[in-house]
């Protein structure tokens, strides 16, 4: 990895799909004594992909590099989770046509916007939150998600607020006074004011039940 930055785009998806192998295949036949070891060998590699990446030298698919972060994100350091979830939330809006869904009409680009929205970008919003936020332990992770959850009912609630409401918000932030953490339930209880200051029906009652939160 000294000369990663040397690699074309073919050699850098190479070593992703060999590294990617080995995280599949080490659990199973990995000697328990030089675990440790080769963990840190092979985590130190993909921050070398990572830290060419954030520097503008990587050459290869960055969909590659945040898949394989995302199949060992348990064992990656907060950062660089966080900067996973900054990719991720790059493709969740509306009218992302990569990810679109066709009604099956000739005007297809006026309904893939139209069929898109519900979906397939709500459901990411939710999978996103369900892994990196429910599922999750390291605080600065979760708060990354309630921040990206903000912005995303914010940017969307126009048109989309039932649906983020129902199918996002509310799912996630319905039980914050069972949240032991201090900051994120601070975080939380902010997201949840904000998500039904106008209309938020659904969030303005739980809000109600919260103890404490007038704070």
């Amino acid at each position: 990895m000294k000369r990663g930055s040397e690699l074309r785009a073919p050699g850098c998806d190479s070593a992703l799909d060999l590294i990617k192998a080995l995280l599949k295949a080490l659990p199973r036949h990995q000697d328990e004594r030089v675990q440790g070891d080769i963990d840190a060998h092979i985590h130190n590699a993909i921050s070398k992909f990572e830290d060419l990446s954030v520097n503008n030298l990587y050459k290869g698919s960055q969909r590659k590099l945040f898949d394989l972060i995302d199949a060992c994100a348990s064992q990656r350091p907060e950062n660089s989770v966080i900067r996973l979830i900054a990719y991720r939330t790059k493709s969740l809006y509306p009218t992302n046509p990569g990810r679109s869904v066709t009604s099956g009409t000739s005007d297809t680009s006026y309904m893939r916007v139209m069929v898109t929205p519900v979906s397939v970008w709500v459901p990411g919003l939710h999978d996103l939150m369900d892994k990196y936020y429910r599922h999750e332990t390291r605080d600065n992770i979760r708060i990354k998600c309630l921040l990206v959850l903000l912005e995303k009912f914010k940017s969307n609630r126009h048109i989309y607020e039932e649906d983020l409401l129902e199918k996002v918000v509310l799912p996630f932030l319905k039980s914050l006074d069972d949240e032991p953490v201090g900051p994120v339930r601070h975080e939380a209880i902010r997201v949840s004011r904000s998500s039904s200051c106008k209309g938020g029906r659904f969030v303005c009652m739980t809000i109600q039940l919260l103890p404490g939160q007038q704070e």
